[in-house]
C-alpha cells in the first residue's frame, strides 16, 4: 500500500508541476489585451 500512494504523490506533483509550466507558457506568450479609447484616462488621451 505504501508504494501505491508514493505512486499516487509523484503523479499528482508531476501533474502541478506540468499545469505550472502549462500557465507559465500561456503567461508568457499571450499578447496583452489592447486598451479601447474609452479606457483610457482623459489626462493620458491629450
Amino acid at each position: 500500500m505504501h508504494w501505491l500512494f508514493t505512486g499516487l504523490l509523484i503523479a499528482a506533483s508531476g501533474a502541478v508541476v506540468a499545469f505550472t509550466g502549462h500557465l507559465l507558457h500561456r503567461l508568457f506568450t499571450t499578447e496583452p489585451a489592447a486598451l479601447a479609447p474609452a479606457d483610457i484616462p482623459a489626462e493620458q488621451a491629450r
